[in-house]
């Protein structure tokens, strides 16, 4: 699980900004909000134009140089700070897997670009680049004859988890943890957009999702769960199946809505399941 995050110079964050996961304030009112000392459920709430957005934006750019997942590079736009003299943006995360405290940090000067990289596992450094003066140390058991010639703006933790059998042991499988994490990690917002960062590769349809994995009665028994009372049917028409929704309430343009929200959410916690 993620436990702190910190970030400097992104969009809107002139100056460090520390998310600590860590910090609970001996809240008990709801145990399921915390877990093993950390925050497992949270809600961000402000004014329009404080920075949640953007805040979620710098937690989850971490995805688009780690995995393949599903990116927005539209939404990073004005990536650096404008009022900031440095062209620098500094990410950090602190991550917690079977007792091992896993630090991932890196630079970057634009969305894709990577200056530095480093990863330490319980405080010993395992991974660290810095393409300004070549620096590169790898300390991974199983990847001691790994070429070091990556791509410039390839991620060298990525290369290593791409090209590499790592021996079997607890800092090892911390790294595989940290990954199986990022590739699992979800940005969904349901505005009028309708946008979503990670987790799967590429865009579908959903409502054709939905129909391929036979997840119809399910969605049906979901959205009526949440209150509204409806059926759902499937309707072949030239080549293609769509789902109309059928409502015996009035208010169809905003429920259309609503029930478009919720569809994205049903389909976001089925493919967690799978």
């Amino acid at each position: 699980m993620i436990t702190k995050f910190s970030v400097t110079n992104f969009k809107g964050f002139n100056e460090e900004f520390v998310l600590n996961l860590n910090d609970t304030n001996g809240y008990n009112f709801n145990v399921d909000s915390v877990k093993n000392g950390v925050v497992n459920n949270a809600i961000v709430y402000g004014k329009n134009g404080v920075g949640k957005s953007n805040l979620g934006l710098a937690i989850f750019d971490i995805i688009s140089h780690l995995t393949d997942k599903e990116t927005n590079e539209s939404l990073y736009e004005n990536y650096v700070n404008a009022n900031n003299k440095s062209e620098e943006v500094k990410f950090h995360y602190e991550f917690l897997f079977n007792s091992k405290k896993v630090v991932y940090e890196y630079v970057k000067t634009d969305f894709q670009s990577i200056k530095s990289e480093k990863l330490l596992i319980d405080e010993k450094t395992f991974v660290c680049i810095d393409k300004s003066n070549n620096e590169l140390v790898i300390n991974f058991k199983g990847a001691e004859n790994l070429k070091t010639n990556i791509p410039e703006k390839l991620s060298l933790l990525k290369y290593i988890k791409n090209n590499t059998i790592l021996d079997n042991n607890p800092d090892n499988d911390a790294f595989h943890e940290f990954f199986n994490f990022v590739e699992k990690m979800l940005f969904f917002r349901s505005l009028e957009d309708r946008i979503y960062l990670g987790l799967q590769v590429g865009t579908k349809s959903i409502s054709q999702d939905i129909i391929d994995r036979d997840n119809v009665s399910d969605l049906e028994e979901f959205l009526n769960t949440a209150g509204i009372e409806c059926k759902l049917s499937v309707i072949k028409e030239s080549e293609k199946k769509f789902l109309p929704l059928i409502l015996e309430i009035k208010k169809l343009n905003y429920l259309e809505s609503l029930h478009k929200v919720l569809g994205h959410l049903f389909f976001f916690i089925t493919g967690f399941k799978e």
